[in-house]
């Protein structure tokens, strides 16, 4: 039997795993490509 805490817990996790992800994959490589490129380009 799974608890409703448990499925709780479970949901919490996948969500803060998730919104890791999202934030760290496709919005903080974004911002890094562009300021590679500025980079490039000052010099």
């Amino acid at each position: 039997m799974i608890t409703p805490s448990v499925k709780l817990w479970v949901y919490v996790f996948i969500n803060i795993l998730a919104n890791s992800w999202l934030s760290y994959a496709p919005v903080s490589n974004k911002p890094n490509k562009r300021r590679e490129k500025k980079r490039i380009n000052n010099p």
